[in-house]
């Protein structure tokens, strides 16, 4: 599609793309009458071998229980954002919406994902049981 329309492309090609990109996946959406949202994946989980990585593992473990409960379009404007790396101008021209309007989309969506992870219990980074010095629980 933007090959085609290459001739008609403006100066910052990035944001341009990125808002082709968007448009192909939302049509496609319709089409098969459902929009797949993006999700976080995680990695296979390690077994935490200490406090640090058994902590991190936690904090991964509830930011995709949260991002779960993030609506498609919150979750779409942090990942514009945070995963793609766009400035909130580029992020808006994807979106087909003023800079302004993006940057409170974003900030709700920040302040949404915050409130949801106060919210949800943690994860204890700590085995319930300890592991014996060959590494099984006992």
């Amino acid at each position: 599609v933007a090959w085609r329309r290459l001739d008609a492309a403006p100066a910052e090609l990035r944001p341009w793309l990125f808002g082709i990109a968007r448009n192909l996946m939302l049509t496609a959406a319709r089409t098969h009458g459902r929009w797949h949202a993006l999700h976080v994946r995680l990695a296979a989980e390690p077994e935490p071998a200490d406090l640090e990585l058994a902590a991190d593992v936690a904090s991964r473990t509830d930011l995709v229980r949260a991002w779960g409960m993030l609506t498609p379009g919150e979750r779409e404007v942090l990942t514009l954002v945070a995963w793609d790396g766009l400035t909130a101008r580029e992020a808006a021209t994807v979106l087909g919406c003023e800079a302004g309007t993006f940057r409170v989309r974003l900030l709700r969506a920040r302040r949404h994902l915050l409130r949801i992870l106060d919210r949800l219990p943690q994860i204890d980074a700590w085995p319930e049981r300890p592991l014996t010095e060959e590494g099984a629980r006992q």
